[in-house]
């Protein structure tokens, strides 16, 4: 039996994040994965497994008009977002020779996908969510236009002819009309996704975090070790989502083998080996004291944020609440 071919679609439009670089040289590293990205920034001398079509953003409004056969709202390129769940329909002429496609986020570094994404998974499922960040979907009629379908908290067609944001990518939207139509899908490939609520590097969801722990990029692994007592142990993600945080890249080379992902910034990893040293340069503790600031600093912004969201967005925004946008399932749908 042949291998299932796998695409995953990122549309990004404005300035690439200033890590790009180590974005692309992750996806370089599973060759048997696609990555399709729509932009219109000139990108040159990409990795062989990155297919960048440049395009304008009016242009793919069209497109995205042409493909839905109706009209729609598409005036900032966060709302792309809602789109994603479409893309099967809108770039289908891109898809012919997948078995897969999915949607991802620039904001990542990716690690292994051979060790989380096996072919028998692809066999045996028709839907792999993890989030608006990660999703894949099964490149057939039945999956491309699931988001039709009832079990969402909101209809496509309103999402689709509205400026809010409705987080229809994620388990508000096509996750959960997955489960209500009993697709058969898989939640929750292991993955970072950091906390935004503080500058410490640490993860949500259901992964337990501890009091001292580092991550770091290697040869296209991406990989978590903390001390367990007196012990260092090791573990290892799909990806690492930062969330749109601030990095900076010091002296990074554009292909180096390994890599520190730090609270801010990305830096060159030359040891072999994680040493106890390493967990008093990376990634420190914070105390309570500070905890308690960010954390308080955190729900200001959301607070003034709230404030200054349209009255749709605010409706939006309780619905998406009271369906449970943050709860995330952990579990394989039978």
């Amino acid at each position: 039996m042949e291998d299932k071919k796998v695409c995953l679609i990122a549309c990004w439009f404005g300035k690439l994040p200033n890590y790009f670089d180590l974005w692309e040289l992750s996806c370089s590293k599973n060759e048997n994965i696609d990555f399709l990205l729509f932009t219109d920034q000139k990108i040159v001398d990409c990795k062989k497994n990155i297919i960048v079509k440049n395009i304008e953003f009016t242009e793919l409004k069209k497109l995205f008009e042409t493909k839905l056969e109706t009209s729609i709202c598409l005036e900032k390129a966060y709302k792309i977002c809602d789109f994603r769940p479409m893309f099967g329909v809108v770039f289908s002429d891109y898809l012919t020779q997948y078995d897969f496609w999915g949607y991802c986020d620039l904001d990542v570094i990716w690690g292994d996908f051979s060790a989380f994404l096996s072919q028998d998974m692809l066999q045996r499922y028709d839907a792999i969510f993890n989030g608006g960040h990660f999703s894949l979907l099964k490149n057939n009629t039945t999956i491309n236009t699931l988001y039709k379908q009832d079990g969402a908290a909101f209809d496509y067609s309103e999402v689709i002819a509205n400026d809010a944001v409705y987080a229809f990518d994620e388990f508000v939207g096509i996750q959960s009309i997955a489960k209500i139509n009993n697709i058969k899908a898989y939640y929750f490939i292991p993955y970072i996704d950091t906390d935004v609520r503080f500058n410490h590097l640490q993860a949500r969801h259901s992964i337990e975090n501890y009091s001292y722990q580092i991550f770091y990029w290697e040869n296209g692994k991406l990989l978590r070790s903390y001390l367990n007592g007196c012990h260092i142990a090791n573990e290892e993600f799909l990806y690492i989502h930062l969330q749109k945080r601030k990095m900076n890249i010091r002296d990074l080379p554009k292909d180096c083998n390994s890599f520190w992902v730090d609270e801010h910034e990305f830096l060159v990893r030359n040891e072999s080996c994680v040493m106890p040293k390493d967990f008093t340069c990376h990634n420190l503790p914070i105390g309570k004291v500070k905890k308690y600031c960010e954390l308080m600093n955190y729900y200001k912004r959301k607070i003034i944020a709230y404030f200054k969201l349209t009255s749709l967005q605010k409706k939006v925004r309780i619905i998406q609440q009271k369906a449970g946008i943050n709860k995330f399932g952990n579990e394989e749908k039978k």
